[in-house]
């Protein structure tokens, strides 16, 4: 194993020193909630910079790795600009203006979709009521301070670019400039940065409509557990590599929010038989190099669902730059695939439903 690089023996992965060195005594396992019984508000492993916590100093290492291997264009921009939007943005958020138009949830509903679809501001959009477990722990606020909704915004990201995290390659021994990883890790950056930005101008408009409103990025170090939202948005199922698998654009896709106090029409979760799917699946499980995806579900803050083991992700995830591998190999994620899926997962269920 290297001080700052891992290696794949016929072992398994090797975690680079650097990471075994920092990594805190406390697994990310345990902070997770693996094996709790009760549900509760998700703690945050990956904090943003301007809060500290165990897994911190490996956060920051992850930043400066991207920073040597990728260049500007990767993490570390997204994160100095997250950073800084985070005092950019409440300030902005309190712009509202005077009279506030009073409409039904049902015409809200249909002017905000027409918004987001006239500005091209995301490629889908769910609807949720905000509660609690929408946060992360120490982030909750009181139930008189906490907006009504949270509407999720999805943005898809380009197949061919993150494909580059399935071609095998010696990325450690070749210039940045020239790194197949690095079309991925910016395509990544690249989505996350747009969708914040689309969230921003989002609440931005539901500001001038006379309503609160704040748009949140996915990543890093959201105070908004994004994919327990976009789930209960209806954007998704949970797949067997713990992300969400959209019906369309399956699971190369990333999301940002916006908090608000509009009366919007609600959606309801997906149903279209990904999770069905995964349970027969093993193609994101065999392709995950350092093994950290179960074949079996795991109970997790009081809900039993598909689990991906953190001890085991994180390490591999630093030194690859934010690998993507298993959400790249997924088959919902091939453009044109994930429509055939859900026709065939439901000729499945049409033919289950008969023989009962």
């Amino acid at each position: 194993m290297g001080l700052w690089l891992g290696r794949e023996t016929d072992e398994g992965y090797q975690t680079p020193t650097i990471h075994r060195l920092l990594t805190p005594t406390v697994s990310g396992n345990v902070l997770n909630g693996v094996g709790e019984t009760e549900d509760r508000p998700a703690t945050p492993v990956y904090h943003r910079l301007d809060r500290w916590g165990p897994w911190s100093w490996v956060n920051i290492t992850f930043i400066l790795k991207q920073l040597w291997d990728v260049g500007p264009g990767g993490q570390f921009w997204y994160t100095l600009r997250d950073f800084l939007n985070k005092f950019r943005e409440p300030r902005r958020s309190q712009v509202i203006a005077e009279r506030a138009i009073d409409q039904s949830a049902a015409v809200w509903t249909e002017q905000l979709r027409e918004r987001i679809r006239s500005r091209g501001l995301a490629d889908d959009v769910g609807i949720a009521r905000l509660h609690r477990g929408m946060y992360f722990d120490g982030e909750v606020p009181d139930d008189a301070a906490m907006p009504r909704t949270i509407i999720v915004l999805l943005r898809r990201m380009n197949y061919d670019n993150m494909s580059a995290t399935l071609e095998k390659q010696a990325w450690w021994r070749t210039p940045f400039w020239r790194r197949k990883w690095v079309r991925s890790n910016r395509e990544v950056m690249k989505t996350y940065t747009n969708v914040f930005d689309a969230a921003v101008e989002l609440a931005a408009w539901i500001r001038s409509q006379g309503h609160a409103a704040e748009g949140i990025g996915g990543a890093p170090g959201s105070k908004i557990n994004i994919l327990r939202s976009a789930i209960e948005a209806g954007m998704g199922e949970l797949g067997k590599h713990g992300s969400i698998i959209h019906p369309v654009y399956g699971s190369a896709v990333r999301f940002a929010v916006v908090l608000t106090d509009l009366p919007l029409m609600e959606d309801d979760p997906a149903d279209f038989g990904a999770d069905d799917f995964c349970q027969r699946c093993r193609i994101c499980e065999t392709a995950c190099p350092p093994s950290a995806i179960s074949s079996e579900k795991q109970t997790v803050r009081g809900i039993e669902k598909w689990y991906v083991n953190f001890d085991r992700c994180v390490p591999y995830f630093n030194d690859t730059n934010g690998c993507g591998i298993c959400i790249t190999a997924c088959p919902w994620s091939r453009p044109g695939v994930a429509e055939k899926l859900v026709l065939k997962m439901a000729r499945r269920r049409s033919r289950r439903s008969k023989k009962t």
